[in-house]
């Protein structure tokens, strides 16, 4: 019951588009108080590894020696400013909002190996607690710590709560609770899942942690020198499981895409891209679906998402992306058969 109530909130929750949280995502938010290129400039490298921490949901920055060096300026598709009430009446601000290429921060990230972390992010409710002498203390949103610990949370793009401090919510433990307190809470709070810990040793600080939400239960422990470091790393570990359920997921997913490719004009060239994609272990069936003057429209039967096979064709050399838009209505993307590469 309670894993029902908790997928039933979770799909409300996340009324918002694939669309719409994937244009978060590339995008990059700051105040300014000039339109200057120099400011512009001095905001290229936060705006670009903030976009790589939250297409991540990992901390990514500069101190990353094994990133390779980019012209981060060739991956802003636009920028524009926004006029900004400022606190002080004689001093101007604006938003600065700076987008990101999509498809290059896809390949700079698949470049170094960096995963993307697809879908949705379920809201989380922080509930660590410590056992003393007076019993349970619950840190809640006035802890003087929750703020640094929402804002780290931020950067990866993961929205988590805390307890608002009620008498009513002092002694609840999730992890011995009944289905009606897992109810209350998220009921509550509004939130899709619960990492529950409960701080059992301080000098090292030592966690129990248990995660509930809609598809799993996860339970582990970490030993860390501080609350904050104990904190980033169970996101990691929510983070790094969310990617495992992901990729099982689309794994067992059945999916059809169908794509456009120009430069084919006969049979004979169609078989050599023909086998050559059904040597990928995702692609199980290609059917042509129709044949231009010098193109062929082909819907291909995959395991995995959409978004999956199109991260893989963009690996491919004999496949190069088109920008002109496919001539097929069905047809989510065009791309180029390059001959030189199969002679």
């Amino acid at each position: 019951q309670v894993l029902l109530l908790l997928s039933a909130l979770y799909m409300v929750s996340f009324a918002e588009t694939n669309g719409e949280h994937n244009k978060t995502q590339l995008q990059y938010k700051h105040i300014v108080h000039d339109k200057s290129k120099k400011t512009l400039d001095a905001n290229l490298a936060t705006g670009f590894f903030h976009v790589l921490s939250k297409r991540s949901g990992k901390i990514i920055n500069h101190e990353d020696k094994a990133l390779e060096t980019i012209n981060i300026q060739s991956m802003v598709e636009r920028y524009e400013y926004h006029t900004q009430d400022c606190d002080d009446e004689n001093v101007k601000c604006y938003q600065l909002v700076m987008t990101f290429n999509e498809e290059a921060i896809n390949g700079y990230m698949q470049s170094n190996q960096i995963p993307v972390w697809t879908g949705l992010r379920p809201s989380t409710l922080i509930w660590l607690q410590r056992k003393t002498e007076d019993g349970l203390q619950t840190f809640d949103e006035y802890h003087p710590e929750a703020i640094q610990i929402a804002k780290q949370a931020s950067q990866r793009g993961i929205i988590i709560l805390f307890p608002n401090g009620d008498i009513t919510d002092q002694q609840i433990i999730p992890e011995e609770a009944e289905a009606s307190a897992l109810e209350f809470l998220t009921s509550k709070y509004q939130a899709q899942q619960i990492l529950y810990g409960m701080i059992e040793q301080d000098e090292p600080m030592n966690i129990a942690w248990h995660l509930f939400n809609p598809t799993q239960s996860d339970n582990w422990e970490s030993t860390n020198n501080n609350l904050n470091e104990a904190f980033n790393g169970a996101l990691d570990h929510i983070v790094n499981r969310s990617m495992v359920n992901h990729e099982e997921y689309d794994r067992q997913t059945v999916s059809k895409t169908v794509i456009e490719i120009k430069q084919l004009s006969d049979y004979d060239t169609f078989n050599k891209l023909n086998a050559r994609l059904l040597s990928n272990e995702s692609i199980s069936k290609i059917d042509i679906i129709n044949i231009g003057g010098d193109f062929f429209t082909i819907e291909i039967t995959h395991t995995n998402s959409t978004q999956s096979l199109l991260e893989q064709l963009q690996t491919l050399t004999y496949l190069q992306s088109s920008i002109e838009s496919p001539q097929s209505n069905r047809a989510i993307s065009s791309y180029q058969w390059i001959p030189s590469v199969n002679h």
